[in-house]
Order: C-alpha cells, then structure tokens, then sequence
C-alpha cells in the first residue's frame, strides 16, 4: 500500500470511528461534531507518524531528502519559475503605471444601429 493511500484510508477510519464515538457517547450535536473533529485529527496525525518512521525505516535510501540531484533539480525549477513570475508582475506593474485611468477622457463609442 502507498503512503498516500494509507493516510487518506487512516483519516476516512478515524472520521468514521469519531462519528460512531460521539453518536453513541454525547446527544448535542456539536458535541458529537467536536469528538468527530477529534478523533479525525488524531488518526491523521497518528498516520502521518506513522508514515514517517516507515518512510524512515523501511526505505532510507529512496527518502527525499537523501537525494541532492532532485533536490537541486527542483529548486533550480522554482527559482526559474520564480524569476518568470517576477518578470510578469513587474511588466503588469509598468503596465498600470503607465496607463492613464483618469475620467477626464472619453472613449468613443459605436453608434447604435
């Protein structure tokens, strides 16, 4: 099973898990809401834990963070990403500061037919 799988299918449990905890336990609605809340969050967090000391454990050789080539790859990828970004805003800002928004002029407009 994926790690990505397995903490979407821990959150979907604890989500039904919390829902059954807070239907049988409390008889406000916001109460039942809040457990549901609860126990969502702490499988989430429980699976990412989890998740973590695998990816850790079990394949240390493949983890992302042990591979500078990608690493490097990438943040060469979003710093040029970066500076294409840059370069639009700036041309948008000459844009309008440029332009003359004022109310004084006119447009001209087609005559109705």
């Amino acid at each position: 099973m994926k790690v990505s799988n397995f903490i979407n299918f821990s959150v979907v449990a604890g989500f039904f898990i919390g829902l059954a905890v807070g239907i049988m336990k409390f008889d406000e609605p916001e109460h039942m809401l809040f457990m549901t809340i609860v126990v969502t969050i702490s499988m989430y967090l429980i699976s990412l834990a989890m998740a973590t000391i695998y990816i850790y454990v079990i394949e240390p050789k493949h983890s992302v963070l042990t591979n500078k080539e990608m690493i490097e790859k990438q943040l060469e990828y979003f710093d040029n990403e970066f500076d294409h970004t840059e370069r639009h805003a700036r041309a948008i800002h000459q844009f309008i500061s440029n332009s003359d928004f004022s109310d004084d002029q006119e447009i001209p407009r087609k005559a109705a037919k």
